[in-house]
């Protein structure tokens, strides 16, 4: 699973971002609070799922909560991570955690996209505007950092000027100033988003 493959591996830093496949649409994103601005949106209120099991849910914001407490709790399992066995030395012990210390890590809320037409699902910022508010309450409720990178790009990039992914993707055919195809960012648009998240990341790391 995806999962396993972030578990994998043993980076320092890790970014995701996430919901990319989720259109967004009124109904799907659920909330875990009656007082959020989701639920003001007409969101149902919902309950969280059990990270001991698949997940099961229905809603986006399940998926996201879900994802981040499985995080969480794998990384922060240090006694089975590192194998201790109780019998180490303290400088053993130290050594053993600190080869599966938890890195740091990232949440990124969603960025808007253009697919096909203006009114597609996944191309209205309706949506991508409850995305991003479901991705914000499910980090905030675990204390899990994340990066707002739909407001920053949002605010840097006129999405009415990107254009409508046109199959297939090429410079022919799709030809935006920060995205290829409306949907996946070009160079410029990559470069502006890896600024967004080494700042980030640097922000952490001076606060740690």
């Amino acid at each position: 699973t995806c999962l396993d493959r972030i578990f994998n591996y043993t980076a320092d830093f890790i970014c995701i971002l996430i919901g990319g496949n989720d259109n967004g649409a009124s109904g799907t994103i659920g909330t875990f609070s009656s007082t959020s601005e989701l639920a003001s949106l007409g969101e149902s209120l919902v309950s969280e799922t059990n990270i001991s099991s698949n997940y099961s849910g229905t809603k986006f914001i399940q998926a996201i909560s879900h994802i981040i407490r499985k995080i969480d709790a794998y990384y922060y399992n240090f006694r089975s991570r590192a194998n201790l066995t109780g019998s180490e030395t303290e400088s053993e012990k130290d050594i053993k955690i600190e080869a599966v210390k938890k890195p740091v890590i990232i949440i990124c809320t969603d960025l808007p996209q253009k697919r096909n037409n203006s009114i597609d699902a996944f191309s209205l910022e309706a949506n991508w505007k409850r995305k991003r508010l479901a991705i914000i309450e499910a980090c905030e409720k675990y204390n899990f950092p994340y990066l707002d990178l739909y407001t920053e790009v949002t605010k840097s990039w006129k999405m009415d000027l990107e254009p409508f992914w046109t199959s297939p993707t090429n410079m022919t055919n799709n030809r935006g100033i920060y995205t290829m195809d409306g949907l996946h960012p070009n160079k410029y648009g990559m470069r502006f988003i890896t600024t967004l998240i080494a700042d980030k990341f640097n922000r952490i790391g001076n606060a740690n």
